[in-house]
């Protein structure tokens, strides 16, 4: 028979089904109930809207006495949300949010299997929800970051929730594909990754301090280690990448990647493992940046052409660079480029032209243009924007010979 403008009660704590329109039927010990429609009034004041569904108890005879739902839900995010709120789901909660937190829309496919009477001891209810998301705002910030104009699928059940959506976060358009265990104990492995290509704006926003190494628009995979720390993994193709104290620079088009355990907060981030990769040219070190920028750097391996062969040290200071190399060999040609460019007059436009650069180098073998070489090196190198400070060094040739240079008052080179 036809069911109209009924009550329904449905499980737990979910509040009945009013206004309920279906058709029940009764065939040996199975009771099968087709809601067409209803709505459910939450004592908030929220609703959500019934559309086609099923109400079954599959053995009417058996006890426990069970059943089974398969519910089609809609409406106002924080009303969906707060249905997930009440037993036997009760997921919203334990994700550590509220239904105050959310804004948008949410067309959900419910479904469980549960005992109708508790007196009966039926087993732990089992339940799936499959949430399609419109549009979501969430009122707090996740992760620390702000979530807005997410669209995409939540599916949840009594040990994990998945989230695969595009949303913006701090602004920024993402992909974000989430795992959240719904207990503590679970072993649900907790998994949160973002993918995101950049504008230069965009990337301070996310990943402030590169400005002065990373230029240009950059491809993001952040993938969470644990609690505190990320792994981040970029396309640098279509960036500028410079390291600006020892003169070398990676122009756009040339492909490079670059990936590293990121932890801290933005005023002091700690940057592990870091592992550049291009063609003829990597490094592996550390890094600490701050909002400014590079606070200090530790590559234990650089190698920016096939000469290279050394490690290099950073630290900033007042907004000058104390730079230290030692190895076995550098290919010296890019930093002589840069102080045969250099104006002398420095650089008037910008911070750059106030930046005060000190290198220290110790190497066993320093290759010039044509391929000249001389061995145990020992240089200090001063700069202030492009302009030459000091440039004192000693080596000796292939010969044997030894080669002294000292930069006088007036900016006179000397060698012998």
């Amino acid at each position: 028979f036809d069911i109209t403008g009924a009550r329904m009660n449905v499980a737990g704590d979910i509040p009945p089904i009013r206004d309920t329109s279906a058709h029940f039927d009764l065939t040996g010990p199975v009771a099968t109930i087709a809601i067409k429609s209803g709505t459910s009034y939450f004592p908030s004041g929220r609703s959500v809207g019934l559309g086609q569904g099923t109400f079954i108890l599959p053995a009417t005879y058996d006890k426990p006495l069970m059943a089974d739902i398969d519910l089609a839900v809609s409406g106002a995010a924080d009303a969906v949300g707060e249905l997930l709120t009440y037993r036997p789901i009760r997921v919203l909660q334990r994700a550590g949010f509220t239904p105050d937190d959310l804004k948008g829309r949410i067309e959900a496919n419910v479904k469980a299997h549960f005992g109708l009477l508790s007196s009966q001891n039926p087993p732990p209810a089992e339940w799936t929800a499959a949430m399609k998301l419109t549009d979501i705002d969430l009122a707090k910030p996740f992760s620390g970051r702000t979530i807005s104009n997410l669209d995409g699928t939540l599916n949840g059940n009594p040990k994990r929730i998945t989230l695969d959506a595009k949303a913006q976060i701090d602004g920024v358009p993402a992909d974000i594909d989430l795992t959240e265990p719904v207990e503590a104990s679970d072993t649900a492995v907790r998994q949160r990754v973002i993918t995101a290509t950049l504008s230069e704006d965009q990337r301070n926003k996310l990943i402030p301090g590169l400005s002065g190494i990373v230029g240009g628009s950059v491809k993001m995979v952040l993938t969470r280690i644990d609690d505190a720390r990320q792994d981040v993994q970029l396309d640098l193709t279509k960036s500028l990448l410079e390291l600006p104290w020892i003169g070398w620079s990676k122009g756009s088009g040339i492909a490079a990647t670059a990936e590293f355990e990121t932890s801290g907060p933005a005023d002091n981030t700690q940057i592990k493992n870091f592992r550049l990769k291009g063609d003829g040219f990597g490094a592996n070190g550390s890094m600490n940046i701050g909002k400014g920028g590079l606070i200090s750097a530790d590559f234990d391996s650089v190698k920016l052409s096939s000469l290279d062969d050394f490690a290099l040290s950073v630290k900033r200071s007042k907004g000058n660079f104390d730079v230290s190399v030692s190895g076995d060999s550098a290919d010296a040609r890019p930093v002589i480029a840069r102080l045969k460019s250099g104006s002398g007059d420095g650089d008037d436009d910008g911070d750059g032209g106030d930046t005060g650069v000190s290198v220290r180098a110790r190497l066993k073998n320093v290759i010039g243009f044509n391929d000249e070489k001389i061995g145990n090196f020992q240089a200090q190198v001063s700069l202030r924007g492009d302009k030459l400070q000091a440039l004192n060094f000693s080596a000796v040739t292939d010969s044997g010979e030894a080669v002294v240079s000292q930069m006088k008052d007036g900016g006179v080179i000397n060698i012998t």
